[in-house]
């Protein structure tokens, strides 16, 4: 497995450089909001049903299938599922966090792909188009950190929040062999799976 692992790589820039950064965008964004209205405030709950259909659809389409669009989503996406089934989902060390996160690519490809999406939201109000860009960047956050999370040892402290061992057990059913390409998309929280009928329970 290591021998796969670009000699460059380094699992704590991989980590936290990205949502540093998303981090550092979000707080940018916000100060340049101003006398945010109700209405406005309503582009939270809209960019999350948003999201949440995104992350189903990439999942369930390019992560999963061999798109012409995005080939190594899936090809990365195969090599996980690979390593990590529902009997064996925790990394073995830090190094696999190259296996678990997203690749550098679509970390590049989210980046640019919120500059036309805050430009056309702009069009709407400032703070319409900075409140989107906002609940986007801090749900990549989410979704590193929690998926992140399951793929640690059973043990880890991080794991023993409610939340998280439901979360964790809803994508470790996902990594069943059988269920993979049928249930369990959403990673972050399961509104599309409900939504779309894909749920399913962990079963031991």
């Amino acid at each position: 497995m290591k021998k796969t692992i670009p000699s460059y790589y380094n699992q704590w820039i991989h980590l936290f450089g990205p949502s540093i950064l998303a981090s550092i965008l979000i707080i940018l964004l916000s100060s340049w909001m101003e006398s945010v209205s109700a209405a406005e405030l309503l582009t939270i709950p809209i960019a999350l049903i948003i999201l949440s259909s995104w992350e189903w659809f990439i999942h369930r389409y390019w992560m999963h299938n061999l798109s012409k669009r995005l080939p190594f989503l899936f090809k990365k996406h195969r090599i996980h599922h690979q390593l990590y089934t529902d009997q064996r989902m925790s990394i073995e060390s830090y190094q696999e966090l190259y296996f678990v996160l997203t690749p550098f690519q679509a970390i590049v490809l989210i980046f640019i792909t919120i500059i036309p999406i805050f430009l056309i939201l702009y069009f709407i109000s400032l703070n319409v188009a900075c409140l989107f860009i906002i609940v986007t960047l801090a749900y990549f956050i989410v979704y590193e950190m929690t998926h992140t999370t399951y793929h640690l040892p059973a043990h880890h402290w991080l794991k023993s929040n409610s939340i998280i061992t439901f979360l964790s057990k809803h994508h470790t059913t996902h990594h069943h062999p059988k269920h993979k390409v049928k249930y369990n998309f959403n990673v972050t929280f399961p509104l599309f799976d409900w939504l779309k009928k894909t749920y399913r329970r962990f079963e031991k």
